[in-house]
């Protein structure tokens, strides 16, 4: 499963990476491709996968005749209305899905990566469960084992006081 997030996550900055250098020659620090960057707002990327959500994908075909599918995909209009700000309706552009693909996948390696360490708690939790229950078991053990004796010694401290009242009858008959 990390393989696969891991796929998608390198693919996705791979095509964002090389649209952003086919726009410009010259990258600076504080740039993407030709955007600067200085006035730039982060986004928070769990944003962007609940807008994902509401994603409908279309079989998309250029002619009426349904049998011709050519793709699958979103609809611009529903892409421009989940994720533009600003953009007076004009289309979403290669370098827009780039970057909310990369938004996206960021959000599911941080999701991912949350479930993992969950995982891990658990499974340490459940070593702890499972020792504890082992010892759990031994102390059982060791109590059956102690009341067994304590039976047993039940019974000699009977033996015992049977023997001494026989003794003691035994000594009031001879006298």
């Amino acid at each position: 499963m990390k393989t696969l997030f891991l796929i998608l996550f390198l693919t996705v900055l791979t095509n964002f990476s090389f649209s952003q250098v086919a726009n410009t020659d010259t990258l600076t620090k504080n740039t993407i491709g030709i955007y600067d960057i200085s006035n730039a707002k982060e986004i928070n990327p769990t944003d962007i996968l609940i807008k994902y959500q509401a994603i409908k994908v279309y079989k998309l075909n250029e002619s009426k005749n349904e049998t011709e599918i050519l793709r699958f995909g979103p609809s611009n209009a529903d892409l421009i209305k989940l994720f533009t700000e600003n953009k007076n309706g004009s289309p979403i552009i290669i370098d827009d899905l780039s970057g909310i693909n990369f938004a996206a996948i960021k959000a599911l390696l941080n999701t991912y990566s949350m479930l993992e360490n969950s995982v891990m708690q658990f499974e340490e939790s459940q070593e702890i469960i499972n020792r504890q229950t082992a010892d759990m078991a031994d102390m059982q053990n060791n109590l059956l084992q102690l009341l067994g004796e304590i039976e047993e010694l039940k019974q000699k401290n009977i033996d015992i006081a049977n023997d001494l009242e026989n003794f003691k009858m035994e000594i009031n008959t001879k006298e």
